[in-house]
């Protein structure tokens, strides 16, 4: 019976292992809007491996997409999230700063966002992007490009 379970056991570890993937890309911004204290008008390449069994990337059959809160100085606070259509290879990534209430509401989910807070945090990020873009204060950045699919060559 021990020797029946640790067949199973191995063989569903080994199954999960056979079906993770990467998915390799290369983005090209080809638009940005921004209001950004440092120099981000690169117009070189980003590379992303995407890892299928991370947490912290939503993969479905439409698109990929990945939320974060992330804080660069204890007064500086980002909400951003960025979108690639496994369709067409449009990504759409947005990122804005936010009051500490906004901030820590998002911050405390750990990157582990289900449906409803990547609805709530999208909305969050562009309430804020059109709110900081017409006013003086607030740091936002939107950048709009294309991802093709890398494949080995050999």
């Amino acid at each position: 019976m021990k020797k029946l379970l640790a067949i199973v056991v191995l063989g569903l570890v080994w199954n999960v292992n056979a079906n993770s993937e990467i998915i390799r890309l290369k983005c090209i911004t080809k638009y940005q809007d921004t209001r950004h204290p440092d120099d981000l008008n690169s117009k070189d390449p980003i590379y992303y491996n995407i890892d299928t069994n991370k947490t912290d990337t939503i993969i479905t059959d439409n698109h990929i997409s990945h939320y974060a809160a992330n804080a660069l100085t204890p007064d500086t606070k980002f909400l951003s999230y960025e979108v690639i259509n496994r369709y067409d290879g449009s990504l759409l990534f947005k990122s804005v700063t936010v009051p500490n209430d906004v901030f820590n509401n998002f911050f405390r989910l750990n990157n582990k966002y289900n449906e409803k807070e990547t609805k709530e945090l999208k909305r969050t990020v562009d309430k804020f992007f059109y709110k900081n873009k017409t006013s003086k204060d607030g740091i936002y950045l939107e950048e709009k490009g294309e991802c093709t699919s890398l494949k080995k060559k050999f």
